[in-house]
């Protein structure tokens, strides 16, 4: 008899832990469609998935990698109109709630401004229950948030996109409190901008939990003083798409063996993930997955085949072609000034040329406490001036600069003190004064550029670089296009 209520009992303990397993196993498994605007005026209808097994392991999940890059892709549309409605509903049929968006459009160029929009499910993991919360910081379709892209810091991660993911943490613990979090899973993507800010944000996360566990903090960039809500260096998942380097290589290096769950999709053909340059001492933190379609030729073959959607031959023309040739070509400064290059000859691939032309720019400054001193605080003031005016002051400050650059010949252009004396009338014409300091940074800046131009002039070097830039402008820029970052990734299988 007591042997079978011992089996009994087994048996019962055996059917609870079956039940439990079964129900965690059988994690919400949904079947979804979203338009695709491919900004060619067509939407074309995707199907993609989401599970809530998704956040059973943070190892990179392909599944989830193509799920946040279409909430990015949502988040570009109706950007200026306060609502986020594709974004918030492509969220409500994740089944996830809670939807809150910081801002749409700042009208000032503080470093510190980062848009982003988060949501929120409960969500059942290893027969525990959680707080899903999801970060989406935005890299498209923003105003004058992108002059923090140029301000790099003499030192330390870089210091514009630090100080937005410094943004990102805030809010974020603002979100939780509002919803009340308290154990965690965090779910955190962005593009371009903001897949730097992602990437920053979750790592200082990381260094933050590693000082709570270890009390060590493994860098210095940025401590983060508390967290609202609890969560586990396992339970984090950060997917960043074209994110440009953002971290000191010192400290990716110091954050290597936690920072194994941030994963950076890159397109080898896009400038934007180069144009921090590693010579400066930048990485990004994490594991990068590169995708050079110019060494993939099945990735290729089928990104052609599958993927052109409204834009017919996009890929072949702009993508992944080598850069046009051509004999000679005719560069018109203004009437007075037609400059011809002859003979040039390129058969580079757009990687290979966004190398050389970075190697170019930074012998321009030679190191990044240089472009520092010069760069960092002038951008700031005239793009915070500019953008504080009111609209119609644009209007005028906009038109007087063209004014005085029309009644400004070429050849006193090349007096770069010139250049601040146009830019700071038309402030003036709208009664804002610009800093002595700034004045100086611009004929400093104005100065190195000028020097350079003439040197190059007489130069096979100008032709090979800005001769090339200007034939294939259109194709170089196109190559950050997020609708052709998604035709890559719905072509990995």
């Amino acid at each position: 008899m007591r042997i079978k209520k011992i089996i009994i009992f087994i048996n019962l303990i055996f059917i609870i832990l079956t039940l439990t397993s079964c129900k965690n196993n059988n994690a919400l498994e949904l079947n979804l469609k979203f338009n695709i605007d491919n900004f060619d005026g067509i939407y074309d209808e995707y199907s993609y998935k989401y599970s809530d097994s998704y956040f059973y392991s943070n190892e990179y999940n392909l599944d989830l990698l193509k799920t946040s890059f279409i909430i990015n892709y949502s988040s570009f549309s109706n950007e200026y109109d306060g609502k986020d409605e594709t974004l918030k509903k492509i969220m409500q049929d994740m089944e996830f709630s809670d939807f809150y968006s910081n801002s749409y459009s700042f009208d000032n160029a503080d470093i510190k401004n980062m848009s982003l929009s988060f949501a929120s499910k409960d969500i059942l993991i290893k027969n525990k229950n959680y707080k899903l919360i999801c970060v989406i910081a935005k890299g498209y379709d923003y105003f004058f948030e992108w002059v923090s892209n140029f301000v790099m810091g003499s030192d330390g991660d870089h210091l514009g996109f630090k100080e937005s993911a410094i943004t990102l943490i805030n809010e974020l613990n603002n979100y939780a409190e509002m919803i009340n979090a308290k154990d965690t899973i965090l779910w955190i993507t962005g593009y371009s901008r903001g897949g730097a800010v992602s990437n920053l944000a979750t790592a200082y996360i990381e260094n933050y939990i590693n000082y709570k566990n270890t009390n060590n903090w493994l860098i210095d960039e940025y401590k983060i003083d508390e967290l609202n809500f609890s969560v586990e260096l396992n339970n984090i998942f950060c997917y960043t798409f074209d994110a440009p380097k953002a971290a000191l290589i010192k400290n990716r290096n110091a954050l290597n063996n936690i920072s194994n769950n941030i994963y950076n999709f890159i397109n080898s053909s896009d400038i934007v993930p180069m144009i921090v340059p590693e010579e400066f001492g930048f990485r990004r933190y994490g594991i990068d997955k590169i995708y050079d379609l110019n060494k993939d030729d099945n990735l290729l073959s089928k990104l052609n085949e599958n993927y052109k959607f409204g834009y017919n031959n996009y890929i072949d023309e702009y993508a992944f072609s080598l850069l046009e040739n051509n004999d000679s070509i005719e560069l018109k400064i203004n009437d007075d000034f037609i400059l011809y290059i002859n003979n040039i000859d390129v058969e580079i691939t757009m990687e290979e040329y966004f190398n050389d032309l970075i190697s170019y720019l930074i012998s321009i400054f030679q190191t990044r406490k240089n472009y520092s001193d010069i760069i960092d605080d002038m951008i700031v003031e005239i793009f915070s001036n500019y953008a504080n005016l009111k609209y119609s002051d644009k209007i005028i400050f906009i038109n007087s600069l063209i004014d005085n650059l029309e009644n400004m010949n070429l050849m006193n252009l090349i007096f770069y003190k010139n250049i601040s004396k146009i830019i700071s009338s038309s402030f003036e014409d709208v009664n804002v004064n610009l800093t002595d300091n700034c004045i100086k940074k611009i004929d400093n800046f104005s100065k190195i550029i000028i020097n350079e131009i003439i040197s190059l002039l007489d130069s096979e070097y100008f032709g090979e670089i800005f001769a090339t830039l200007y034939i294939n402008l259109s194709k170089l820029i196109n190559n950050h296009y997020p609708y052709l970052l998604f035709s890559i990734i719905n072509s990995i299988e």
